[in-house]
This record gives structure tokens, sequence and C-alpha cells, in this order.
């Protein structure tokens, strides 16, 4: 499969304009209340474990590194976890680990804000590389990738500090792919990113590498006219270097696989294999389906703290991309039998929504994605680039074709206006007036697309389009507003921070220390956080937080303290 006719093409000035409109969309998001306001972000609501874990985490990584003091395994916090395994290895948590270690870690809440959107332009910025492979108009790349840096996932789950970036790697490791299939020498660079992925997040790894699978077969399928044995000979080639990037990675995936392998509780039940494969086919509860819909629309639709669907606001699927996606996902679907592509190729793009659809719609999906342990939906981070596809093509073919299916945007319409009206009419907390102004924006984008339909005049259909992307900034900056301007937080002088360095029980602390210079251990009540002080105030504690206990050591612990 050669297709040598373009590597990476960058236009430096709609990347410009990409990288002004996103930063605009961000000081909207987040002037009012963690820019100019009294606010930081880090919750207290639904996502607590920002304060009651990360913050405490990264305050002890940077003073290690400031008094020199460094070691890659830390039991400072409980028996036997090591919490430095998990974030160490993010390249972007290190910008906060340095500011902390040379100017103290109280200035680093009030920069995460900063820091997070930070992560949205590079998401943005790498969803335009990795389109920039393909024949697609500027405008169709900016648009797509603008959508992309303020998809569900980042949105929400990027408040979980250390899983937002996969946004930002994920579609660098598809861009060296489709580097390697255009021009083969180009191969390092596909065993770089693998190896960038693996040594970022074994968990992340593990479900991005799967995809990323799934994504070359399907790829070299679609391109390649050869017999079977040559195609598997194509795919074998593409693995190979991947399968190097997983070794390189070894450096942080086997002592983050022993570690939990051995300690995590969460591991403890083992696996059902005989229930799991009675149950393979069995679909998640109809509340899912209702939950999926409305969090396709909207990521604060069914409230936060409050929520009214399957889990809860972190662990239901986080599906936005937009209104103007779903407009375009109607659109896209209408034109395949229409396309002038090969059969086969039409055949393939149906295989990826149905493929799409059936990890949506099977609840073992979820757990084959989660490490066969619990079903989550985490994994549709996993979805955000194909949806950037489909978003980047659909616009190509109303730019460049001039073609727009009435009947798809209809439907499209109808499913927002039908989703719409039941969250904004509901009585739960949430943003209503910025739900409101969204959900106008995405009528106004289907209106806009209908004129655009009929009108020919060239400069009435650029004024016509200007307004399309004036809605579309509307609708997803309204949304990512919503996600943080109704989150309860800490404020910049919350008592939280008195609490972790309360100078009577650093002076306690002191004094045992100074008494007692052997291994020790140490109980004791906790305020601002849930049980790591001890990683802000620099003692070995005996409890720590619940999502990393060591199985082993708690057993024991159980076994003659019930208490704890």
């Amino acid at each position: 499969m050669k297709e040598k006719t373009r590597l990476t093409h960058i236009n430096k000035r709609m990347l410009l304009t990409l990288l002004l409109v996103t930063g605009a969309s961000c000081l909207l998001a987040f002037s009012r209340f963690y820019i100019f306001g009294d606010r930081v972000l880090v919750f207290k609501d639904i996502g607590s474990d920002t304060a009651q874990q990360y913050l405490a985490l990264y305050a002890s990584i940077s003073e290690k590194i400031r008094s020199g003091d460094w070691t890659l395994w830390n039991v400072d916090n409980g028996f036997g976890v090591n919490m430095y395994m998990c974030n160490l290895f993010n390249p972007l948590l290190w910008i906060l680990y340095v500011v902390g270690a040379i100017f103290g870690f109280s200035p680093v809440p009030q920069m995460l804000v900063w820091w997070f959107m930070l992560e949205i332009l590079l998401a943005a910025l790498c969803a335009y590389v990795y389109l920039s492979v393909f024949d697609l108009p500027e405008i169709a790349k900016g648009i797509a990738a603008y959508i992309y840096a303020f998809n569900g996932f980042l949105i929400v789950w990027g408040q979980h500090y250390q899983f937002g970036i996969i946004c930002i790697i994920l579609p660098l490791l598809l861009w060296s792919v489709e580097r390697y299939f255009r021009d083969s020498s180009k191969w390092p660079l596909m065993t770089i990113m693998t190896a960038v992925v693996v040594f970022n997040s074994m968990y992340l790894a593990y479900m991005s590498l799967l995809m990323t699978g799934f994504y070359v077969v399907l790829r070299i399928l679609m391109h390649e006219n050869n017999r079977p044995l040559k195609y598997i000979r194509r795919v074998v080639a593409t693995a190979i270097p991947m399968f190097l990037g997983v070794f390189i990675g070894m450096v942080s995936l086997l002592p983050s696989y022993i570690a939990i392998k051995s300690a995590s509780n969460r591991l403890d039940g083992g696996m059902d294999w005989g229930n799991f494969l009675v149950h393979m086919i069995d679909r998640y509860p109809n509340l899912y389906f209702k939950t999926a819909l409305d969090r396709l629309m909207s990521s604060v639709g069914e409230g936060i703290s409050l929520f009214h669907g399957l889990l809860n606001y972190y662990e239901a699927p986080a599906l936005f991309f937009s209104g103007l996606f779903i407009i375009l996902l109607f659109q896209y679907i209408f034109s395949i039998p229409v396309q002038k592509v090969s059969r086969k190729s039409k055949i393939l793009q149906v295989v990826f929504l149905v493929l799409t659809a059936g990890v949506m719609y099977f609840i073992n999906i979820g757990t084959i994605l989660n490490g066969f342990t619990a079903p989550f939906c985490r994994f549709t981070f996993l979805l955000m680039p194909y949806f950037l596809l489909i978003v980047a093509f659909a616009m190509k073919r109303i730019l460049e074709e001039k073609k727009i299916n009435l009947i798809a945007l209809l439907a499209a319409a109808l499913m927002m206006a039908w989703r719409g009206r039941i969250i904004l009419l509901s009585d739960w907390h949430n943003p209503k007036k910025v739900l409101l102004m969204s959900f106008a924006a995405c009528g106004m984008m289907v209106i806009c697309l209908g004129i655009l339909r009929f009108v020919k005049k060239e400069k009435s259909r650029r004024i016509v389009f200007i307004a399309l992307l004036l809605f579309l900034f509307i609708n997803v900056s309204a949304e990512t507003y919503g996600n943080f301007g109704a989150r309860d937080t800490l404020l910049k002088d919350d008592e939280y921070f008195e609490d972790v360095e309360d100078p009577d029980t650093l002076e306690a602390l002191a004094m045992i220390q100074a008494e007692d210079a052997g291994l020790y251990r140490i109980e004791k009540m906790y305020g601002a956080s849930f049980c790591v002080d001890a990683m802000y105030q620099n003692y070995q504690g005996v409890s720590t937080y619940n999502s990393v206990q060591n199985g082993n050591i708690q057993e024991l612990v159980d076994s003659d303290w019930t208490q704890i």
C-alpha cells in the first residue's frame, strides 16, 4: 500500500487561526470562575479525587525533586502502593512538578486552569496534524480539530488530570501510522509514538493499542488490492514496529503491571470466564442508551453531582462532540451509498459504523477494554478520532461537492429537538441557561446548512457559512462553560490549604520524626484530603486513598484493626 502523494500538509495560517479560536473558547469557559474568579480547578463534588488524591501526589513529587530525595518507588502513602507509577510518566504533568519544585507547591493549584487550557490547545493541534495527512480542505480540518479539542472525554475525564493527555497522543499515534502507510521508511516514528503511549499509561495504552490494531487492519484492507497472503504480510509488517515500541515502553509497563497485579484490591475477584462467555452478547440496560444519547448532545444535560443517568457524571459515556457532529453524522451516513468510491470502500465504511455501534451496545466490550475487570465507559476516548474523521470528511463533501441531504438534516434536527426538550425540561440541577444557548445554536446550525443547500451565490454562501461557524463556537463554548461553571470547586483561600499546612500538625510530626529515626507509621485524622496527608506533610502513613489500597496489606490490617 503506497500512498506517497503527501505525508503531512500544514497550513500555518489555518493552524494559527485554529489555536486562536480554541484559546478564545477556553477563555470564555474559564475566565469568570478560574482565571479572574476566586476558584481553582480542583473539585469537591463528583470529581473530588482531584482534591483527595492528585494534589497531594503532585505536592509530594515536587518536594522530592526539590529536596533531592528522589526515588521511583514511594510508599509514604499507605503500605506498599507506589503512588508515583501512575503519574510520573505523563509528560504534561511534569510542568506542574517542575513549577512546584522551583517555586514551591502553593502556585500549582492556581495554575491548573492554564495547564488544562494548554492540554485543550495541544489536542486541537494534534488533531489538525493527524487530519493533515488526508486530502481535506483546510477549513474542514480546522473545524474538526476545533470540535475535537472540546470533546466530551477530554472535557469530562480530562478533569482527572492524568487522563486527558490520551486525546493528545492518540491522534499522534494514528498520524504516525498514516505516515508509515505512505512511506514505510517512516517506521521509527510509529515505534516512538507507540512507546510514548505505553510509557504514558499502561491502562490507556492497552485500550489505545487494541483500537489502533483494528484501525491498521481496516485501513490496510481499504487500500490493499492484492492477494490475502500479501495483505497479511502488510499487516504484520506494520505490527512489528509497533511491537518494538511496546518493548521500549516496558521500562514503565512492567513495574506498573507488577504493582497493580500484586497489590490492587480492584483485581481481587479475578475473572469468571464461564460467566463472561455465557453473557458475552448481553447488552447494556435501557437507561444506558438514554444516557448515551443525552451525553452525545451534552456532557452536563443530566447534571453533574446530581446525575440522572447510568453510573455517574464521570463513568457515563463521554460522547459529546458538538451539535454539528450530530448533523454531520447523519449527512455522512446518508452519503455512503452515493459516494464515488469503490464498493469495498463503502462496505468498510459501514463496517466501521457497525463496530462503533457494537462497542456502545455490548456491555462486555466495556469489560474487555477495561482489562477484563469490570465494564466501564472510559474507552469512549477511542471513538473521538473516528468522530474527528467523520466531521472532516462530511465537511469536505459539503464544501467541495456542495451536497447537503435534506432528509439527513431533518433526521438530525428531530433527534436533537426530541432529546434536547427532555433535557431542558428536566427538574434536576444543571446549567439550563447555558444548555438553552447551546441547543439554540444547534438549531441555528441546522438552519444554516439548510440555507446552504439552496444558496448558489458564493458571497451569500460565505456569509451563511460564517454564521454556521459562529453558532458552532457558541455551542462548544457554552457546553464547556457548563461543565466547569456549575462545579463545586476549591476557593483560592480554601480551608483545604490551611488543613494541609496546619502548623500544629507539622510540629507534632517533626517531634515524632526527631524522637524516632527508624521505621515508623502514623495514623491520624484527615482534614482536607482522604488519607493522603502523608504526601503533603512528608510522613509515613498507614491508611491510603481507597482506589489504591494494597489488597494484601488491607486484608491483614482489617483482621486486627477493623476501624480502618
